[in-house]
């Protein structure tokens, strides 16, 4: 949990990091997150990195699942 954690901190403080680059880390976060019974916490985090998706490239976007 701890490297996580700090993995989207790193993630955060970067000035330039490119698009989702932090959605691995935030994604493995909120499976630990949920299986260590903190399920708002993986929600938390989760959200963050949805509308972060949103914001670039839209609400209905599907290029970046198909």
């Amino acid at each position: 949990m701890a490297s996580f954690r700090e993995s989207l901190a790193a993630f955060k403080n970067v000035d330039d990091a490119p698009q989702f680059s932090g959605t691995y880390a935030a994604i493995s976060f909120a499976l630990l997150s949920t299986f260590c019974g903190k399920p708002d916490e993986a929600e938390e985090t989760l959200r963050h990195m949805l509308e972060e998706h949103e914001n670039i490239l839209g609400r209905d976007d599907t290029s970046t699942s198909e």
